[in-house]
């Protein structure tokens, strides 16, 4: 028999004895003391509906051991302590605890060469113009205050079903000119055979020139970004894409 505390991190219980004649008294023991089970013990054997099981003394010290309670285990009545304490056969097995899934992504550093990266951010930037607010698209310019709320990419259209990676592509202007605008993306929780986003996650640092894939059907968000010159030029630059199934 296991004896398991409701209230984690608990070391002491109080316990509170219920005797015949409406007598009771008050103990305060250590989780791991014997007499703890033994006095669940006698409960339990006491509500087994069999042979009434032979009368025990308990004989216990009170009052900083100067003096004691002693009682036949038929007077005992009931056992309510403080936290709840869960009784436990040795061989129950315990709830499952959920097992984490920590999905698999990969950031590429020095994707481009360093012409190749020159000519495309030089590009993005002289586009200012052609820019226009939006959730998504090919190219994202990330301004001050820019967020992304958590998602995946693997919608109900017959499109979007077929997503299989998540691509994004970071650039910047040096020196970087801004801050935030972490991807997160989110563990996931299987319980029961079901998957469920968690609180857990892996960041990634938007790095310039780097490229990250990750699985385009997991929970992920962007953290708001932070551009103190308020200039378009200093942004966070990413080129979004997805790899689909066929």
């Amino acid at each position: 028999m296991k004896l398991v505390p409701q209230q984690p991190g608990a070391r002491e219980i109080k316990v509170k004895l219920m005797l015949s004649g409406g007598h009771a008294a008050m103990l305060v023991l250590p989780l791991e003391h014997p007499l703890l089970g033994q006095l669940f013990q006698t409960i339990a054997a006491s509500a087994g509906g069999g042979a009434t099981p032979p009368s025990t003394l308990f004989q216990i010290p009170v009052e900083g051991g100067r003096a004691s309670l002693a009682f036949a285990s038929h007077q005992l009545i009931g056992v309510v302590t403080d936290p709840a304490l869960l009784l436990r056969s040795e061989t129950e097995s315990t709830p499952a605890s959920p097992q984490i899934i920590r999905h698999p992504l990969v950031q590429l550093d020095n994707f481009l060469s360093v012409d190749e990266l020159r000519s495309l951010r030089d590009t993005v930037i002289s586009s200012q113009s052609g820019f226009q607010s939006s959730r998504t698209s090919e190219v994202t310019a990330s301004v001050d205050g820019s967020y992304f709320r958590a998602h995946t990419d693997q919608g109900k259209s017959a499109i979007d079903a077929t997503r299989q990676l998540t691509y994004v592509y970071y650039f910047n202007r040096e020196p970087k000119g801004f801050t935030g605008g972490e991807l997160r993306v989110y563990d996931d929780e299987l319980r029961n055979g079901k998957y469920s986003s968690t609180d857990t996650f892996q960041v990634v640092e938007p790095r310039n020139n780097s490229i990250v894939f990750f699985n385009a059907a997991i929970m992920h968000e962007v953290m708001q970004v932070h551009v103190p010159s308020q200039e378009f030029a200093d942004s966070r630059f990413t080129v979004n894409g997805w790899v689909h199934r066929t």
